[in-house]
Formats: structure tokens, C-alpha cells, sequence
């Protein structure tokens, strides 16, 4: 976007809402089994996707899967490289 007539705003806005029906937040885990985990592979919008709360809450599953992502991508990389 980039109209520069206060199209950006509105567009903006937009996309807001239609990522807050899509949020991860502590509502949507009330519903979910008492063992889940939430998970992602970084990096988080907080407030967007994922509400701070609920990252904060689940930041060790979070932070876990990221670093295990790390590392199958150096050995792709790796592999590729050779």
C-alpha cells in the first residue's frame, strides 16, 4: 500500500480486524485441552496474532520450537552448500 491519501489508514485498520479474529489468545486456550502448548515459529506480531499475554504464558514451547527451526535450517543449508 502507499496511496498517500488516507487510503493506508484505512487499509491498515482492515487488516487489524481480520487478524484479531484469527488472535491466539487466553480465550481461545480456555478452550483447548488442559495440556496444550501453543507453538511459533517466529517472529511473533504480539497484539496481532498472538496476544502478549498468551506469548508470554507459552514463551518457553515458543522460543523451544524456534531454536529447533534454527537448527533444521543450517542443515538444509548445509546440505545444500556441499
Amino acid at each position: 500500500v502507499g496511496c498517500g491519501n488516507g487510503l493506508d489508514a484505512i487499509v491498515l485498520a482492515l487488516k487489524a480486524l481480520e487478524e484479531a479474529r484469527y488472535q491466539i489468545n487466553n480465550e481461545l486456550m480456555k478452550n483447548t485441552a488442559n495440556n496444550s502448548i501453543v507453538l511459533h515459529c517466529l517472529p511473533a506480531h504480539k497484539g496481532q496474532e498472538i496476544a502478549e499475554e498468551t506469548f508470554e504464558l507459552h514463551s518457553n514451547s515458543i522460543f523451544n520450537q524456534a531454536e529447533n527451526r534454527m537448527y533444521a535450517q543450517m542443515a538444509i543449508l548445509a546440505s545444500i552448500i556441499k
